[in-house]
Order: structure tokens, then C-alpha cells, then sequence
């Protein structure tokens, strides 16, 4: 695993105890992370799907992704 993985599966972690969200200063506090990093590794995150992104004046609160399985429009 690269450190690239490490720091993602971090941050998905976090998000995962924080259903409601987090800043990225917030995860950034939280895993002594640079906030610019951070805020890379989230956008990555939420172009893959992983992470959904709601926007507040200013603030970015980043979510876990919360995807339906295609099979249930189908069906």
C-alpha cells in the first residue's frame, strides 16, 4: 500500500464515524494532515464516488458517498 492509500483510507475511515461531515480543516486537524493534501486527497475521493461534497458559504462539508446500486432503477 502507498502512502497515498494509507491517507485515503484514513480520511474514508473519519467520514465514516462523521455521517453528518467534516471540513476539510476539520480532517485535516483530525489526522494531522497538510490542509492542501487533504483537501487533494477529498477531491479524489469525491471524482471516484466515494465522497459527496455540500458547499456552505464558504465551507466545504465532505460526506460519505451514499450511491444506490443501478440494479434498483432497473428493477
Amino acid at each position: 500500500m502507498t502512502h497515498y492509500d494509507d491517507e485515503v483510507t484514513l480520511i474514508k475511515d473519519l467520514l465514516k464515524k462523521h455521517p453528518k461531515g467534516m471540513t476539510i480543516s476539520e480532517i485535516a486537524d483530525a489526522l494531522s494532515l497538510n490542509r492542501v493534501s487533504t483537501a487533494r486527497y477529498l477531491e479524489s475521493l469525491r471524482y471516484s464516488g466515494q465522497a459527496e461534497m455540500r458547499q456552505f458559504g464558504q465551507a466545504k462539508i465532505y460526506t460519505p458517498a451514499t450511491r444506490l446500486p443501478i440494479s434498483s432503477f432497473i428493477n
